[in-house]
């Protein structure tokens, strides 16, 4: 966080946290989008998905990123939609090696 702000690329109400992705420390809905980077390869991601799903506001988006050869995008659009999420879409990166999941809580 501190190199970025150092850069000029916190812009306000922009924070980085490192943690639990599961054990989110925020009050229900107190999102209004999310970033996860290289994280849904978990053994289990639904939980995170459901704290993902949670922490956002009514409204708010998810985006996360994932190896391709963790996941077919039909399986997380699934789990997306398992944990609450509408509108799940999932794009390959150019080189096909990376999954971005985008999904917005109604």
């Amino acid at each position: 966080r501190e190199a970025a702000e150092s850069e000029g690329l916190s812009p306000e109400g922009v924070f980085f946290l490192r943690g639990d992705v599961a054990e989110l420390p925020f009050r229900g809905g107190a999102l209004g989008s999310a970033w996860w980077g290289q994280g849904l390869h978990l053994v289990d991601p639904r939980p995170a998905l459901g704290s993902l799903f949670a922490a956002l506001a009514p409204g708010g988006r998810l985006v996360a990123t994932t190896m391709a050869a963790c996941f077919r995008g039909a399986e997380l659009r699934r789990l997306a939609a398992e944990a609450g999420f509408a509108s799940a879409a999932v794009a390959k990166s150019a080189g096909r090696s990376i999954l971005t999941l985008t999904a917005a809580k109604p």
